[in-house]
């Protein structure tokens, strides 16, 4: 019985300092991250790594696949950065075709 007892009191003291506290919330940045990331799912991780570089403190509002009738996908992202809209359009390989521009484009069709 005092085994048992024993047991009992180890893991409760095991949960009560560690296995049951509160992660705290995602910061604000962490939330935006997170969000960019899950926006960027659908272009390649080259694509990913080179707009994360480019503007770690932007934040994407839309992503759209352009395809260029040969084969090729190009991969537009239109973000918000410092409070400025702004889209780039970058190759598969992460490549910045186009320079970024200022303003939202049109949605492709």
């Amino acid at each position: 019985m005092r085994i048992v007892t024993l047991a009992a009191t180890c893991v409760m003291i095991g949960l009560l300092l560690g296995g049951c506290a509160k992660k705290p919330p995602p910061t604000a940045v962490e939330q935006q991250r997170q969000a960019n990331l899950t926006r960027l799912e659908i272009t390649p991780p080259e694509v990913q790594r080179s707009f994360l570089k480019t503007f770690p403190d932007a934040a994407i509002t839309d992503v759209q696949l352009q395809p260029t009738g040969t084969g090729l996908t190009l991969y537009k992202v239109v973000y918000i950065n410092r409070g400025q809209p702004g889209n780039v359009v970058f190759h598969s390989d992460g490549t910045i075709l186009r320079s970024p521009s200022v303003g939202r484009a049109p949605a492709t069709p």
